[in-house]
This record gives C-alpha cells, structure tokens and sequence, in this order.
C-alpha cells in the first residue's frame, strides 16, 4: 500500500524506530510482523481525560463478561479500506480448521 506524505507524516510523529521506519518504507505501515499488536478500534481520536475516562467506563461495562477469560477466534476477516476515512470492506472470510 502505497502511503501519502501526510500520511508517512502523521506515523513519523510517533518517533518510530528504525525497524519500523524500515517496514513503513516497506509494507505502507510500521506496526506489522513482530511488531503488530492486536487491537480494535472502537472511537475516533479522544485528546481530553474527561472523555477517555467515560469512554473507558461504557468499554469496561459493555465488555465485563470476556474481559480477563480466554475469547475463541474462529476465523480471520481480510478487510481492505480504500481511503482512510471509508468504511472496511470484507475482502475473504478464513475459517480455522477444528479438529
């Protein structure tokens, strides 16, 4: 994936190290392989306590019953977005085999 300058901009202003500047040159994104971290995105941008604190409150309340217990993950979704602000769209659904 090719990146915008305001884009390489926006992810150089988190002082990346030089493995992951390399894989942003690389990859279009400087948190893959090891150094990706499983995460959701649930909000926009949140600069104020205040709103991080109630944002956190309903997260925790909504999610108490898997919070801290094994979650099964039965498959993997492949989603594409062709701009930053679009919707993902469900490129391949890849079940996990049982046995």
């Amino acid at each position: 994936m090719r990146r915008t300058e305001k884009e390489l901009a926006q992810y150089r202003q988190s002082k990346l190290t030089v493995h992951q500047e390399q894989m942003l040159e690389n990859w279009g994104h400087p948190y893959v392989l090891e150094e990706f971290r499983f995460h959701m995105t649930l909000t926009g941008r949140i600069d104020e306590d205040a709103e991080r604190d109630v944002v956190m409150r309903a997260a925790s309340e909504r999610c108490k019953d898997f919070i801290g217990k094994p979650l099964p993950v039965t498959e993997i979704v492949v989603c594409s977005q062709s701009a930053p602000n679009a919707l993902m769209r469900v490129i391949q659904r890849v079940p996990f085999c049982r046995n």
